[in-house]
């Protein structure tokens, strides 16, 4: 494969059309037999493995930032490919040290993106916790409580059960990040009184008549909540 500028193989200047014709490549390449997958080393991809890889190719898309033309079709195909490969940790390390989630997919979130985005982010987010770095360090933190927000989101899809439990592992990650007063600031949103709400409703009298203060703040609470205004407001109640 000549013309490769560096040892990831990205060919700048790149389209996203040229780099989208290399999907056809990926979804032949996750049709893995499952327990081979389950064998493979959890160690990071040789240099040569990278070259090899069909996700190398793709990374010519976001090689450039001043070439960059985001595609959200192309996100929702290679998050399908990754799920048609059982999220192989091999893949996912490509992508990440190709630099996806922070020249493609973070800098274009926002409220409309698709679930597959958010699901990206999740799984790009994951891996730098997996492989002990912590991504909150280097990511900016304008649009964290948008994405925060379509994370939240997701709960009343339907997700399958490996979505599901990257979800938790993401949310996980999180609240194991409250260092990062971004993080802090969505995650706590979460954790307040109105969790009483799905308490016992004798339980919750209980403990409610427990305390003076306590009867105020839920009385606060109780009047805040009783119609919920937003989807975050729903999303802190529920």
């Amino acid at each position: 494969k000549a013309g490769r500028a560096s040892p990831l193989g990205v060919v700048a200047p790149a389209t996203v059309a040229s780099a989208s014709r290399s999907l056809n490549a990926i979804f032949a390449g996750t049709q893995d037999d499952p327990a081979s997958k389950r064998r493979k080393a959890y160690s990071a991809p040789t240099v040569q493995q990278i070259l090899a890889d069909e996700f190398t190719d793709v990374a010519a898309a976001w090689a450039d930032p001043a070439t960059v033309l985001f595609d959200a079709s192309m996100v929702v195909n290679l998050f399908d490919a990754l799920k048609r490969g059982a999220f192989d940790t091999r893949k996912v390390q490509v992508l990440e040290f190709s630099g996806y989630l922070e020249a493609y997919l973070w800098p274009h979130i926002g409220i409309e993106m698709t679930d597959e985005h958010v699901l990206s982010i999740m799984v790009m987010v994951n891996e730098k916790f997996r492989a002990n770095v912590s991504p909150w360090a280097h990511l900016p933190t304008d649009g964290f409580d948008t994405f925060f927000e379509r994370v939240l989101d997701l709960k009343d899809t339907a997700l399958s059960f490996p979505e599901r439990s990257l979800f938790v592992c993401f949310l996980i990650n999180c609240f194991q990040s409250l260092e990062f007063e971004h993080v802090r600031a969505c995650c706590l949103r979460l954790t307040s009184l109105q969790a009483w709400f799905h308490l016992n409703a004798g339980s919750r009298i209980k403990l409610v008549q427990s305390s003076p203060k306590l009867r105020d703040a839920w009385k606060r609470i109780a009047k805040r909540y009783a119609v919920t205004k937003t989807k975050m407001q729903a999303h802190e109640k529920n």
